[in-house]
């Protein structure tokens, strides 16, 4: 007999957040998405869901100078897109396409370690 612990216990595993610093420097080399600058210093924003004491996944990330990065953390993720008129579920697609063709060995290995996780 099946119990709802145990299929719960299927459904809500833990799931890892992918690390890729190399992914993370590649962010880094573009332009900010909050205000488009490319005069100030970029840090990768991690964009995703995030849980206690947990970034959310590297491949969650965009580029963003630190006045952005600031202000993301203060308005939040919906404050965010609606002040600089950007989505990030567009976005992030886009930044990993354009790794995946730049970096096709390493986003492979990438995709790979993640599946097996």
């Amino acid at each position: 007999m099946k119990t709802i612990y145990g299929i719960a216990g299927k459904l809500y595993r833990i799931v890892r957040p992918v690390r890729a610093s190399h992914y993370l420097a590649f962010i880094r080399r573009h332009g900010c998405v909050g205000c488009r600058s490319w005069n100030r210093h970029v840090d990768a924003m991690h964009t995703g869901s995030r849980g206690m004491g947990q970034k959310a996944s590297d491949f969650d990330a965009l580029p963003g100078c630190r006045k952005c990065h600031r202000e993301l953390h203060e308005m939040g993720a919906w404050g965010f897109q609606d002040k600089h008129k950007i989505e990030f579920a567009t976005l992030i697609p886009q930044f990993q396409e354009l790794y995946r063709i730049d970096f096709e060995e390493r986003y492979q290995e990438l995709v790979a370690g993640q599946e097996a996780a």
